[in-house]
């Protein structure tokens, strides 16, 4: 993975008739959708756990640049 992307998308489900929140995180270089969330609320938590997910999959690496 070259860099992350996230995107929030607001999605109305007829059937609730309400608005849910659709946070898909890309890999910008591949394209790849590496991690979706789909819920009525999206917490700060769930963020950090999709992270979490990614980085247990495909390991996370941090920025080597130095100053």
């Amino acid at each position: 993975m070259e860099y992350l992307c996230l995107d929030i998308k607001y999605v109305y489900v007829h059937a609730d008739k309400r608005n849910y929140y659709l946070l898909t995180i890309l890999d910008v270089f591949s394209r790849k959708t590496v991690d979706q969330i789909f819920q009525k609320n999206i917490r700060q938590m769930d963020v950090i756990n999709a992270f979490r997910r990614i980085n247990q999959e495909y390991g996370i690496k941090g920025n080597n640049r130095t100053k």
